[in-house]
């Protein structure tokens, strides 16, 4: 039978890969509140790549077209290396930040600094312009493929959500909603892959891990990404993936009172 903590980290990861309220940032309040701690990096490796898994399988057309098109004219190209620019990008960022990273994971109050940083950016789309007509993916410009690669690599800090600040660069540097969406889950997968063999790696003994628990693990994270991912993506083409920027100013401010402001009252 697979144990509590596996189906767990499965229903968490699913949801929050998807949802722009950072997993990281739970996953440290809730070491540090309820005293929860990971069942093993196998395991997060699994429900990690279960997420990866479901973006391909929910943009699978588009994953067909990028195939086809490098081997057409360079336009069909463009998204392809559009996508390898951010992700060059994404990792010159995350090794300057490596060294902080570590120390954020072990801070609650950075993290509810963080958090306010991504409230901030999710607000701001209550009064992004909206495009009158949609601008395909192949329109990204390489200025916007570094900015959202950069930035998907400042959300390996825990409180910034992934989803929600590369969707909200992308859309205020003047891309559409679906681009914008599609550009950021594209670009998450290589991102979720890379980690997840890190994780593997990283395990001194990653053949000891129980397989009822990995499979479960993977099974609900799929399960629960599928549904996240295609929830998120009706409330970023409605306009309103803003209303998740309400959640995270509060859950920021609750973190910061919690663990700055009630230790000086004491």
């Amino acid at each position: 039978m697979p144990s509590i903590d596996a189906l767990i980290l499965g229903l968490v990861q699913g949801l929050t890969e998807f949802l722009p309220i950072s997993s990281s940032g739970h996953l440290v309040i809730a070491s540090d509140l309820l005293g929860y701690h990971s069942p093993g990096l196998v395991l997060e490796a699994a429900a990690h790549l279960a997420t990866a898994l479901v973006i391909v399988v929910y943009f699978r057309h588009r994953f067909a077209a990028l195939c086809r098109g490098l081997f057409r004219d360079a336009d069909s190209r463009r998204p392809t290396l559009a996508l390898a620019l951010s992700l060059a990008a994404t990792g010159v960022v995350a090794l300057a930040l490596l060294p902080s990273v570590s120390g954020a994971f072990s801070s609650p109050s950075t993290v509810g600094a963080m958090w306010l940083a991504t409230g901030a950016a999710l607000l701001s789309l209550r009064f992004a312009p909206r495009l009158d007509s949609p601008r395909p993916l192949s329109g990204i410009s390489w200025r916007v493929a570094l900015l959202v690669g950069a930035l998907q690599g400042v959300a390996t800090l825990p409180g910034i959500s992934r989803s929600g600040i590369t969707i909200a660069a992308g859309l205020w540097a003047g891309q559409s909603r679906a681009s914008a969406a599609e550009f950021s889950f594209l670009l998450a997968v290589p991102a979720i892959l890379a980690a997840s063999l890190l994780s593997i790696f990283q395990s001194p003994f990653p053949g000891s891990a129980n397989p009822w628990d990995v499979l479960s693990a993977f099974a609900v994270a799929f399960v629960s990404g599928l549904a996240a991912i295609h929830w998120l993506m009706g409330w970023v083409l409605s306009g309103r993936m803003w209303w998740f920027g309400i959640y995270c100013l509060l859950a920021g401010g609750a973190t910061l009172a919690h663990w700055k402001l009630f230790p000086l009252l004491l």
